[in-house]
């Protein structure tokens, strides 16, 4: 709520008392920005233009104030988008506003991954059945057999994987050539 202070034709000093109105309610920023700006320039062209009430504006806002979600409501909400509704359809269904519904699911979000993991650690310890894999000693002799077996570099000597386009540079050489 804002006052200002407005001097009549006759000479005499008002006191004018601004009360905000809802022009309108957007569903993205940009073009709540937008329609804003056009707002303001037609008020700084036009300064001392009269400004008729709205009450078309009035009533739609009125009516677009759908009342606020419930604990229930949202519990079963929470239960469809959980299974992979989406925000809008689910909000359309309960007669809500999906604006407000993806704020409490965020929040709702937020404090699943807060909880701590209900499941308990099981206090037996059970023996992993391990297939038969080859040691670690193996590998490395199978890796450095198929490093062996690479060509080497023309400029700098290195093993490298020849490609099709390069058969005798490796990637670092083939670059500066």
């Amino acid at each position: 709520m804002e006052f200002r202070i407005q001097e009549t034709a006759t000479g005499l000093f008002e006191i004018i008392q601004t009360q905000p109105v809802v022009v309108g309610t957007f569903a993205e920023k940009d073009m709540a920005c937008k329609v804003m700006s056009f707002l303001v320039k037609d008020a700084l062209d036009h300064p001392q233009a009269e400004t008729a009430a709205l009450p078309v504006l009035e009533e739609l806002a009125a009516n677009e104030e759908p009342a606020d979600w419930t604990e229930e409501e949202l519990s079963a909400a929470f239960g469809l988008v959980g299974k992979g509704e989406k925000l809008k359809t689910v909000a359309d269904q309960f007669g809500k506003s999906w604006t407000v519904l993806r704020g409490k699911w965020g929040a709702e979000k937020k404090r699943r991954a807060a909880m701590p993991n209900t499941i308990p650690a099981p206090s037996v310890n059970l023996p992993v059945p391990v297939a038969d894999q080859e040691p670690p000693v193996a590998k490395v002799s199978k890796a450095i057999a198929e490093l062996a077996e690479q060509p080497e570099c023309r400029l700098c000597g290195r093993k490298f994987e020849p490609t099709p386009d390069r058969l005798d540079l490796c990637a670092r050489c083939s670059h500066g050539a």
